[in-house]
Parts: structure tokens; sequence; C-alpha cells
């Protein structure tokens, strides 16, 4: 890549502001081209540090870029039509030639003009018949399509937008999507501005002396380093391209995976759901199992009481009274049993917290499954009996015989003399 050194290409200096914005853009530049720009000079940050060394330096000249971009863009034509044309121009100008200026040819006329180009005639000409010469070209410009789209080059599109349109909206959007041609720009026109001495140039043009300005030597360099930007620039909007492509392949692969992991939840929660229903179903089965197992083994005890008792002389008689049963759920089993020694029952089913009290009230004896009661009810029983004067018996077990075993014993200790009638 060839570097730019402006001090090589015979600038002499006269604002250090110039010279100071000019190295750190070409600093810029250059890194960019060559791809050694660190990853924090791509910042937001970093291009305004540049833009503000660029208007500073501009701030401290007497004239601004689109005025010696003018005078750059013009003569740069002039170096590539026919001298037949280029006559034609200095006419439409409304410049005179001297003979002396003719027979130099296009260097004498070119620095003729040079000479003339601080009236401001010939600027508003120049504007004037330029803006007639690219009206299509500018409209296109003027509708913020790109240089691309046109058929026209950045060099050009700056230039409508700088000095023929005057557009800082479209020059600030030119900046951002064109930002290393604008550095460019910036630092050819600040170093072009002490090369040729505009302010002398703009002042006293009488001054201006002879090859001052080699045009096509920068010609060249522009060229040279144009080609260069836009290669970078076509680089960076393939990066951006392929970016943009991996991004939208990471959105789609995102989307696929959540949609992966949605119907995998909906599965795990249908399969939680299938197990919850077969456990419920198991533990329905369980159930009606074990109480068909608790029927069939009341049916037999039931039937060995019987037996038992039918040999019996005398079985116990309880003649009447109130038996209060609390918990479980069986009260056909305890029932029987209780009726069979010719007593009755009063049930307190283990969920049926409410019956609680008014059960016991005027019970002859409770009887308290442990096993098959909630603790809630302990401390109600226990006060309830308390405060009548009921006798409390607790039953450790789930099934009839412990609780028959105790009736029988109750019953046989004289709890019928000593009992309430009902």
């Amino acid at each position: 890549m060839n570097k730019v050194n402006f001090d090589q290409m015979g600038v002499k200096w006269i604002s250090e502001e110039r010279k100071a914005a000019v190295a750190l853009i070409t600093e810029y530049v250059n890194s960019s081209l060559s791809g050694d720009l660190k990853e924090e000079d791509h910042s937001p940050a970093y291009r305004q540090h540049i833009t503000d060394a660029a208007d500073r330096a501009w701030a401290a000249s007497k004239f601004r870029l689109k005025d010696i971009f003018q005078l750059y863009h013009v003569l740069m034509l002039m170096e590539t039509i026919s001298l037949d044309a280029l006559k034609l121009m200095i006419g439409n100008f409304r410049i005179p030639l001297t003979p002396k200026d003719q027979k130099r040819g296009r260097r004498g006329i070119m620095e003729r003009f040079m000479r003339k180009y601080h009236s401001i005639h010939i600027r508003d000409q120049i504007k004037l018949d330029f803006s007639m010469a690219y009206g299509s070209v500018i409209h296109r410009v003027e509708a913020g399509e790109q240089p691309k789209e046109i058929g026209i080059d950045e060099d050009t599109a700056l230039w409508i937008i700088t000095c023929l349109l005057e557009n800082q909206e479209l020059e600030q959007a030119f900046f951002e999507k064109h930002f290393l041609y604008y550095a460019h720009i910036n630092r050819m026109m600040l170093a072009l501005y002490d090369q040729i001495e505009f302010d002398a140039l703009m002042e006293k043009p009488s001054a201006l002396s002879s090859g001052s300005l080699d045009m096509k030597r920068v010609m060249k360099q522009n060229e040279v380093l144009q080609n260069q930007i836009e290669r970078k620039e076509q680089m960076m909007a393939d990066l951006q391209n392929n970016i943009k492509k991996l991004q939208h392949v990471e959105t789609q692969l995102k989307k696929e995976i959540d949609e992966l992991y949605q119907d995998a939840l909906a599965e795990i929660e249908g399969l939680k759901a299938q197990l919850a229903q077969m456990r419920e179903n198991h533990q329905a089965e369980i159930e009606k199992l074990e109480a068909a197992f608790d029927d069939e083994r009341e049916q037999l005890l039931a039937q060995i009481r019987e037996v038992k008792y039918s040999k019996q002389e005398r079985r116990p008689d309880l003649s009447g009274q109130i038996i209060c049963v609390v918990g479980g759920n069986r009260e056909r089993y305890y029932r029987e049993i209780i009726e069979r020694f010719n007593g009755k029952i009063r049930f307190v089913p283990e969920d049926k917290h409410a019956m609680l009290r008014p059960s016991i009230a005027g019970s002859d004896v409770v009887f308290y499954l442990t096993t098959l009661t909630s603790h809630s009810y302990y401390s109600a029983a226990m006060e309830s009996c308390k405060e009548w004067g009921i006798p409390l018996i607790y039953v450790n077990g789930k099934g009839t015989s412990m609780f028959e075993k105790l009736l029988m014993e109750y019953a046989e200790k004289g709890a019928v003399q000593n009992g309430r009638s009902a």
C-alpha cells in the first residue's frame, strides 16, 4: 500500500492546526488501508475524534472545505478534458486569456483560471454551470442514492453534496456511510490548502507562483488512494454482509433451539401428567385392593366372633349404652360390633371435625382410634371428655380386632352398671 507523506509532496505548512489534523487523519487512513487499525479506533468515539480534529483545522482557516474542494474538482476536470474544451470552459467563465496564456497551453490557462478564482462572480458561475450540467445526477444524490447506484465515484458525490447542494444533512449521511473516504478528502484538502497557499490565492491572486500546483501528481495520488479506499470499503461491505448472514443463521438457530426446547418442555410436562395419572390410578387400585382385603378380613373376623360367642354361655352386654367412635371411615364394621353387644354407636369420621363435640356429648364412652385420626382431633376429644366426665379409651391399631377387645374389656369391667343409660 502506498502511504501518503505530504511533507515529501512539497507541502510547506502554514497552519499548525492543519498540519496536526492532517497527521492524525493520515495515520488513521493509512492504518485503515493496511489493516493495522486498533479495535478501539473503529469506535464512533474515535471517528468523532478524527472529525473534531478536521473541524478545528477548518475553523482556524479563513476558508472552508467547500471553497478549496470546488477549486480542486474544477482543476481535476481541466486536466482531463481536451484543450479546446478547456478553452470553451474558460470562455463560459468569462475569463480572458492573454497570448502568453494560450502559448503556454493547458498550464497557462489553468494558472490564469486560478488567478481569477477569487472572484465571487467566477465561483457563482462555476456553481451555476455545473449545477446545470449535473442536474439529473444532483437530483439522484439529493434523493439519497449511493454513488455506485448513480454511476459516479465518491469524489464526485461528495463534491456535489458539499459544493453544489451545500447540504449538511446529506454530508453527515455521506460521512457515516463513507467515513474513510471522507477522512481522506479532508486531509487531502487541508494539505492542498497550504500547498497552494489558498489564503493568498483568494486574497492576492497576482502572487501565485508558476508551477505552485502539480495537479497531475495530486490527481494520481488521489486516484491511487481512491482505489484503495474503494477496495477497503468493498471488503467492509462484504464483511458486513457476511456478518448479517451469520446473524441471520444465528437467529434461525436460536429460534430452532427455542422451539426444540419448548417442545421438550411440553413433552416433559406431558410425561409428568401421564406419570401423575399413573400414580393416581395405581394408588386408587391399591386403595381398592386394601378395601377389598379389609372387607374380607372383617367378614372373616365377624364369622369367627360369631362362632366364638355362640359357644359362650354369656356374652358382654352394653345394655344400650352410646359408644362414640372417633376416627377412620369404616363405620359399618364398628357398628356391627357395637350392636352385637347391644350398644348404640355415634361415629365421627376422620374428616368431620365439626361433629366431634356434639357426638361426644351424651355418649357413655369414647373410643379414640389414634392411627386413623389427625392430631387436631386429640386435644378437642380429650378436653370434651374431661369436661363431661366421659371415659376416653385409646385404640392403637387400624383393624377392628383391637377395638373389639377393648370394647369387651370395657363391658366386662362393669361399664354397664357404671355408665349412663341412653
